[in-house]
């Protein structure tokens, strides 16, 4: 789901300061290597195009070729800020490398690129440019610039997707927006209303055979069957790719379904269909018709490439949170996990997976909420599972802040993701206009 835009590495240097042109294709070549070396291995997939401006001619030659994307701007001197500032009208953000610092570069040529005022065109560059209102950052750290570029990206791929609504949202999920004018003001994302009726028809028309290769996916792996037996695996197989199939009718990145009503009305359950959307690379599947959970997770998909979680709270004493719901995703922290096969836990109907989620790793727990004006962003280490009588899938999570998380919840549902994605999404929410609450 991730959107793949180039960065622009683009050295601006003055002969003034460097006019020895062999002195200076040397450093170029040097930055250029040192730079893509580095971003490759953060992002093997990542598109960089090493551009070097030394004159009005090569920037104007340069912006007539209407480069779009994420501008890396690595000044090594002085008498280049005009340059900077017009290129920087191109981009859709913009990071300054401070490479005057050594530690990216090796400290002769950091030394010399100090000697040739690169300190003060950076400074000046970066505030002239953070006052245009410019999505920007500057750091001597080139990670902490592909973290803005990062969140440029999801932004920009959340204002090209589309969610469908099946059903209506769950009376008592009261927290949740249930604007679709409001969701695509704020993100861009496109929702559309589909009736229940459409999917039962879709669902009673996928025969057993049809259902077959995901009634087999789910067995395969499977360490045990408690309530279920094979007629509900098989149910609940058909109804995941009548789901999957009404997702490519609509030409949808995600949906939000009212399984409740759902569960009550066919005699099964979307748990293993939102699980195996969560799994995918390119969709994301939310419970209980809570739309604020389906931006959520579309937004952490596209930021970090990889599967949430949606999850009810439960405050622990000592700092811990746990979190249950019964439609995790299989593959978390970039692994598949062991998982047994449930009924699911509120009516005692279908299938849902009880998956063993990993302990001992940190993860980013996110809503977008407030009538999706604010979002919530909390960090912790997950724990030992204690297994209680809740919803099949159960973590553990002994966060950083208990009070923090508290007094900034948003609403039932949480958004969980492994790895620590505050700054990614600290980006994310300035550039939608969302208050940060953390």
């Amino acid at each position: 789901m991730q959107q793949k835009t180039p960065i622009y590495s683009i050295v601006f240097v003055s002969p003034r300061y460097w006019p020895n042109a062999e002195e200076t294709q040397k450093v170029v070549s040097e930055i250029a290597k040192t730079l893509t070396d580095d971003l490759y291995k953060q992002n093997p997939e990542i598109v960089v195009k090493n551009i070097t401006i030394s004159s009005e001619n090569e920037l104007e030659a340069f912006l007539g070729q209407h480069p779009e994307g994420f501008g890396l701007f690595i000044p090594i001197s002085g008498a280049v800020q005009p340059w900077m500032i017009k290129a920087a009208e191109n981009f859709d953000g913009i990071g300054i490398l401070a490479a005057y610092e050594p530690g990216f570069l090796e400290e002769k040529t950091a030394y010399r690129l100090l000697e040739a005022n690169a300190a003060p065109a950076v400074a000046d560059v970066y505030s002239v440019i953070k006052r245009k209102g410019l999505p920007i950052v500057l750091s001597n750290e080139l990670e902490e610039i592909v973290v803005l570029h990062k969140a440029i990206q999801a932004v920009m791929r959340m204002k090209k997707t589309s969610m469908i609504l099946v059903g209506k949202t769950e009376d008592w999920v009261i927290s949740s927006c249930r604007s679709f004018d409001r969701i695509r003001d704020k993100t861009g994302i496109e929702c559309t209303n589909i009736e229940l009726q459409e999917l039962y028809k879709m669902y009673e028309s996928v025969s057993n055979e049809e259902a077959q290769p995901v009634y087999e996916k789910w067995l395969k792996d499977c360490q045990e069957i408690v309530e279920p037996d094979s007629d509900d695996v098989i149910a609940a197989s058909r109804l995941a790719v009548a789901i999957q199939e009404l997702v490519q009718r609509y030409n949808a990145d995600g949906i939000a379904i009212a399984c409740f009503t759902l569960l009550k009305e066919l005699g099964t359950t979307s748990c293993l269909a939102l699980s195996m959307l969560n799994d995918s690379e390119n969709y994301i599947g939310a419970c209980e018709g809570d739309l604020d959970s389906a931006v959520t997770l579309l937004m952490m998909k596209a930021l970090t490439n990889t599967p949430s979680w949606m999850a009810n709270p439960m405050i622990e004493k000592g700092n811990v949170l746990k979190l249950s719901h019964c439609s995790a995703p299989l593959i978390m922290a970039g692994k598949s996990c062991s998982y047994k096969l449930r009924s699911h836990h509120e009516s005692g109907i279908g299938v849902s997976p009880q998956v063993s989620l990993p302990e001992g790793l940190a993860v980013t727990i996110t809503r977008v909420g407030d009538d999706l004006s604010s979002i919530s962003v909390n960090t912790g280490i997950t724990v030992d599972t204690i297994y209680t009588p809740t919803c099949r899938t159960q973590l553990r999570i002994r966060l950083d802040s208990m009070t923090d998380f508290i007094e900034n919840l948003l609403g039932c549902h949480q958004i969980v993701t492994y790895g620590n994605h505050l700054k990614q999404v600290s980006h994310v929410a300035k550039l939608l206009g969302l208050k940060i609450l953390n």
